[in-house]
């Protein structure tokens, strides 16, 4: 028996090394992968297309190794692998246009894939690549963001007028192997004040930055004739008052510290704001400018003239104004999440579950995921702590939540007890309340439902405000599961957003 015992403890033995060794090949596949792949695109970064240099990368060295066959097996997967990895590499290099160092606007991405998706590729890279990169004939035009425009001014042979004078540019256009420089984000700021008719002529000014430039934004504001134009960074902001008529906001919302940064009461003559962050459809300014009443205009519709002229010049086609506004509410309603609040018992789950079937989004129901995160359903945490500890640590999957997209969210009955819960669901958001007969709710596994009708009716007093506050639109739950969730999607769909 003994000696049974170490025969199995040997053979336990050999499979670790086993496991191990066969974690160490894992590793150097994916190395080998990621190698080849890094010196492919170091080769098309720097314009060196060698053939024999390609192939000799492409092919694994085989010397030594076919005595085993079946490791010959494993490195024709890898040679598969190979070319693959170059040839989807190769076409990225040889498709129409690049679009470089842009990763950080989705909608204008999200325009571009509509129009050119087939041949534009995306580009990350350092400005010696970058001078590469416009030194490839294949390419017809390059979009690229303003902050990194002067990276691109020494490789370019001429400009507009307009670029040469805001000293920014976002587009290149190769003509015959030149390359031309083009600042189409001054046309897209342009058409965004025509379309909303804004005032501004003899305003004050004050713009608060972001990481992008705002040359393009001062030179349009000038030329509409502002009386002055202030500009700060987030650490110049002070807690104090500004003369400022005219607030316009460039600084995107996931910084650190940005409920602090902006206080709408330090502008005692503000007639509106622009809201140019790109991270949310609706910010926390946007939300407290709503409260206030505050005129706040959003800015999508910038990037959707700038993206369209930009398009206009390297296709050297006339596109419909019809056509990129369809576009931008397509996109407005691909982001949005729909959330569901009201009492608990109404129904929002099932109706989010059946929701999400309609639509074909990820449903969440913030219950289940507070069980996830926390290992113990809100039911049985709340038969043994307090709803006040349950609501701070409902915070936490509440923020993650908002910061998703596309999908249904089914809250729970007092999720708007707190009000900064509002600001995470709202910013990617439209908020429907489901509202139900109270003779109807169900009371099953909800300790703070029990207590028969006297208790839901004190509850439901209690939450009106926050329901209310929380609400964009109001659908009735009748005992019509699917005619609830059907409801919803109708409301949706027929919505105008901005």
């Amino acid at each position: 028996m003994n000696n049974e015992s170490n025969k199995i403890k040997k053979i336990k033995y050999y499979l670790r090394d086993i496991k191990n060794i066969d974690s160490q090949l894992n590793d150097l596949f994916l190395e080998r992968v990621s190698l080849s792949e890094e010196i492919y695109e170091y080769i098309f970064n720097n314009n060196i297309e060698n053939d024999k240099l390609t192939k000799n990368i492409q092919f694994v060295n085989f010397n030594g190794i076919s005595k085993i066959p079946e490791l010959n097996e494993i490195y024709k997967v890898l040679i598969k692998s190979n070319k693959k990895q170059f040839n989807r590499i190769k076409k990225e290099y040889n498709l129409e246009y690049a679009l470089v160092n842009y990763n950080e606007n989705k909608f204008t991405e999200y325009i571009l894939n509509r129009f050119i998706g087939n041949e534009i590729g995306s580009f990350n890279l350092n400005e010696e690549e970058i001078q590469n990169l416009l030194k490839r004939n294949s390419f017809k035009g390059y979009f690229i963001n303003t902050k990194s425009s002067n990276k691109f001014m020494k490789s370019i042979e001429d400009s507009t007028f307009q670029a040469k004078e805001i000293g920014d540019l976002n587009l290149i256009q190769k003509v015959k192997g030149k390359n031309f420089g083009f600042n189409t984000e001054y046309y897209g700021y342009m058409q965004f004040f025509n379309k909303y008719r804004l005032q501004i002529q003899d305003k004050n000014i004050l713009i608060l930055r972001g990481e992008d430039s705002v040359n393009s934004l001062k030179y349009a504001l000038t030329r509409l004739g502002a009386n002055s134009i202030e500009i700060y960074n987030k650490d110049e902001i002070y807690q104090k008052e500004y003369s400022s008529e005219v607030f316009i906001n460039m600084l995107d919302s996931d910084i650190e510290n940005y409920e602090n940064i902006i206080y709408l009461s330090n502008f005692p003559n503000l007639e509106y704001i622009i809201d140019f962050s790109k991270d949310v459809l609706f910010s926390k300014l946007y939300i407290d400018a709503k409260n206030n009443n505050i005129d706040i205009y959003r800015g999508f519709i910038k990037e959707l003239y700038q993206t369209k002229k930009s398009l206009e010049i390297l296709t050297r086609k006339k596109y419909s104004e019809y056509i990129f506004e369809n576009i931008f509410d397509d996109y407005i309603k691909e982001n949005m999440n729909i959330v569901l609040v009201g009492m608990p018992g109404a129904g929002k789950t099932t109706i989010g579950r059946k929701l999400g079937k309609i639509m074909n989004r990820k449903h969440y129901d913030l219950d289940r995921e507070f069980q996830n995160e926390y290992g113990i359903s809100p039911a049985d945490f709340l038969r043994n702590e307090d709803e006040s500890t349950f609501r701070e640590m409902e915070k936490k999957i509440v923020r993650r939540l908002g910061n998703l997209q596309n999908v249904i969210i089914s809250t729970s009955g007092g999720v708007v007890s707190k009000m900064e819960n509002y600001y995470h669901l709202k910013k990617n958001s439209v908020i429907f309340m489901i509202e139900r007969n109270i003779n109807y709710l169900s009371t099953k596994n909800r300790p703070l439902s029990e207590g028969g009708i006297e208790t839901l009716i004190k509850m439901k007093e209690e939450r009106e405000k926050g329901y209310k506050y929380f609400t964009d639109y109001t659908v009735e739950n009748r005992g019509n599961f699917d005619r609830a969730a059907y409801l919803v999607e109708e409301k949706f769909n027929s919505l105008e957003i901005f």
